[in-house]
């Protein structure tokens, strides 16, 4: 450095208080080194210390020419909103829309800087006043969107029905809540709407499961099968007798069979058609009983049971069709011990009695199977009881009951096993 440039830098020191400050900040130099080398150490670092000043001042004005660059894109938006807003002639524009407008195009340019062309386009055409062109962009990227939105909530509507359908295999509260969560993900799907339906039933909230059963009804053109519509019109008839409403009831369940026979008949090597079809003729006999009218019960019940013995013999290791004919059995030997035939009830009985001991043998954990056995023992014993075979019935009551204790223990939830423990309970005491 010549001398001039240090004699010029002592002239800017006396004149310009920024670098003298900054002159200051080296104080301790002088203070270290004193006298002469003091000064020229400190004279020496000068170049330096104007750099960084230089430096910071340039920082400075990038930090001011970017915030007002932002605030004249700002207010670029916000009158290029107040000059659409005018141009559309809108009767009371007011703040809150122009604001809503601006926040619109920030987007938009946002969007653009990501991009997304459209917008880019979109802010163009809203330049030249040619709003139309630019809302059909603006729709287009704004149901992409909703698109992806809809997407994730039907992935996470899935994984909830996922949960609902491992939850019911033991926790029915869990598994209704899970399918509730379904479909307030995404209420248009069939499969959601048709099992909270079923868990709503199970759990007599008889109006949501009406309101979701009629929903499964309305998607029939959208995604719902035979099976969901079906079962949906079913459901809706188990509301109306739950209501006692059994002339409709009967109207609506031999509508329903309607459908399962031409379905069946359609499809006649479809074992599900042919189960289904099996239970409305069990449905319309339920209704039946109900009124008073055992012959033509009587009749339902053998029409279902007949369905029921092709199915298990064509499959003899299908356990539900097995359980199934059980029921078949049970619900003819009711009807026959209200018609006082208590011999072929007793045949019918036994038969159930059959099927379900060896459904629970092969499966002693299967709850189901063991609450099926306790109850065909209490019919057995029923029937002993009107023979006057005390001992044998007392004997049948006894194994029911043990059976429905040891579920209660294992089962402390469960709000059916108590009242089943109750039942056996008095009848071994009337006996006792």
């Amino acid at each position: 450095m010549e001398w001039a440039e240090y004699f010029q830098t002592a002239r800017e020191w006396l004149t310009d208080t920024g670098l003298w400050k900054q002159v200051l900040e080296h104080a301790n130099i002088l203070a270290t080194i004193g006298g002469a080398a003091g000064f020229f150490v400190l004279v020496y670092n000068v170049p330096s210390i104007r750099r960084r000043r230089r430096e910071a001042n340039e920082d400075r004005q990038r930090n001011l020419e970017q915030s007002q660059q932002i605030g004249e894109v700002h207010a670029g938006f916000e009158m290029l909103a107040r000059r659409l807003t005018e141009s559309a002639a809108a009767t009371s524009p007011g703040p809150q829309r122009i604001e809503q407008i601006s926040d619109a195009l920030e987007a938009a340019e946002e969007d653009a800087e990501t991009g997304d062309a459209r917008m880019a386009e979109a802010l163009d055409l809203l330049e030249n006043n040619q709003t139309d062109k630019a809302l059909l962009l603006f729709r287009a990227v704004a149901e992409e969107k909703s698109e992806r939105i809809a997407k994730d909530s039907q992935d996470a509507a899935a994984a909830w029905r996922h949960v609902g359908a491992i939850a019911g295999l033991a926790d029915p509260a869990q598994a209704r809540a899970a399918y509730a969560k379904a479909v307030e993900l995404d209420p248009t799907n069939p499969e959601s709407q048709f099992w909270h339906g079923w868990l709503q039933m199970d759990a007599g909230q008889i109006a949501a499961a009406r309101t979701a059963f009629e929903r499964v009804l309305s998607l029939a053109n959208t995604g719902a099968t035979n099976r969901h519509i079906f079962w949906s019109r079913i459901g809706i008839v188990d509301v109306l007798v739950a209501q006692g409403n059994l002339a409709d009831a009967l109207v609506s369940y031999r509508a329903a069979m309607a459908i399962a026979e031409r379905l069946a008949v359609d499809d006649p090597h479809n074992a599900e058609w042919q189960r289904d079809l099996s239970v409305s003729h069990n449905k319309i006999g339920d209704v039946l009983v109900a009124q008073g009218n055992l012959a033509d019960a009587l009749v339902s019940y053998r029409a279902a049971m007949a369905i029921r013995e092709r199915l298990a013999e064509d499959d003899p290791h299908n356990a539900g069709w097995q359980r199934d004919l059980s029921v078949s059995h049970n619900k003819i030997g009711d009807v026959l011990v209200a018609q006082r035939n208590l011999a072929d009830a007793l045949v019918s009985y036994r038969a159930a009695m059959t099927i379900v001991e060896r459904l629970a043998e092969d499966d002693p954990h299967n709850a189901g199977w063991q609450r099926d056995l306790a109850l065909s023992y209490g019919r057995v014993a029923t029937i002993q009881v009107r023979e006057a075979k005390r001992d044998d019935a007392l004997l049948g009551f006894n194994k029911g009951r043990a059976i429905i204790a040891t579920l209660a223990v294992a089962s402390p939830d469960n709000a059916t096993l108590p009242n089943d423990l109750a039942w056996f309970d008095r009848q071994i005491a009337v006996l006792d």
